[in-house]
């Protein structure tokens, strides 16, 4: 894996973080609260600067009602999904 592929993993992990915390309504105060860890650390992690533990991706699972999977499986949906808006922006700005 290449250093470009880890950091846009972490990246989208981070945005799957935050997209279920919007989803829940809940702020990183009360998703650290939840997943026994300080504010900085999950908005680190929410930013895509840290490469979070095995453990540490459990507590947050946990702390946002997901199993860790499904934590997973949103980062690579979300990812999907805003490269599909993207796409869908760019052709648009070009018929204009």
């Amino acid at each position: 894996m290449t250093r470009s592929s880890v950091s846009d993993s972490r990246a989208r992990l981070g945005r799957a973080i935050h997209v279920q915390r919007a989803r829940l309504r809940i702020s990183q105060d009360e998703t650290a609260r939840r997943a026994r860890m300080h504010r900085n650390y999950v908005g680190a992690i929410e930013r895509g600067e840290i490469n979070p533990t095995y453990e540490t991706l459990l507590r947050l699972a946990s702390g946002l009602g997901l199993p860790l999977y499904e934590l997973v499986e949103l980062a690579e949906t979300t990812s999907e999904v805003e490269a599909v808006q993207r796409r869908k922006a760019r052709k648009s700005s070009r018929g204009r």
